[in-house]
Formats: C-alpha cells, structure tokens, sequence
C-alpha cells in the first residue's frame, strides 16, 4: 500500500527510471527493467496518484523517444510499447486504469531457442 498522497513518490521514482544520464550506458536488460518499471508507475496512477497521471504521461513522452533509438532491440521494442500506450491513453485517467490489466502478468522475453 502506497502512504497517501503518493503523487510526489510516482513523480520521483519515474523521474529517476527515465531521466539518470548514466542509464543508456547501462546493460540492455537494466534499461529494458527501468523502462517497464515507469510504465508500470503510469498505468497505475490514475487509482494511486491520479494528481501525477499528466505529468507522468508528458515525462514518457518525452524520454521514451531516445530509447526508441537504442541500438539493442529489447530497450527499443520496450519503449516502443510503452511510448505507444501513453501515446494513446495520454493523460486519461480512465482509459489508463483499464489498460493496467496490460501488465497483470509479467512480460518475458522469448527464449532464443523458441
């Protein structure tokens, strides 16, 4: 359970996921990881920090694009994914809080061998 309000706490903790210049020097996973764990803050705002949903949604939009960039293809697809959905649900509480079904169940990789 989040301590109420939680705004601040959502704000921070993606400010510091998308936003550390040492980031994209990071391994592929670990950004992959940073990503989605801002993602998951965004769609699950609107029930714990509805005050933070359009700042969140304008600070994915705009560092979620040099991510789209990254040479790795884990990071880029990631933030394809997530730079869509906030795209489309921008800053709409509502349509938010019906996409954070989207990650009920964690995301995995696909194994090479599959």
């Amino acid at each position: 359970e989040f301590e109420k309000p939680s705004e601040a706490q959502f704000l921070s903790g993606a400010k510091v996921l998308l936003t550390s210049r040492s980031l994209q020097v990071l391994d592929a996973a670990t950004q992959t990881q940073c990503i989605w764990a801002a993602t998951k803050l965004y769609l699950s705002a609107p029930e714990h920090a509805p005050a933070a949903v359009p700042e969140l949604h304008e600070l994915l939009n705009s560092h979620l694009p040099s991510f789209v960039r990254s040479t790795h293809l884990d990071v880029s697809e990631r933030a394809t994914l997530s730079l869509n959905m906030s795209s489309f649900y921008k800053a709409n509480a509502a349509g938010i809080a019906a996409a954070k079904d989207l990650v009920a169940e964690p995301l995995l990789p696909v194994k090479a061998d599959a």
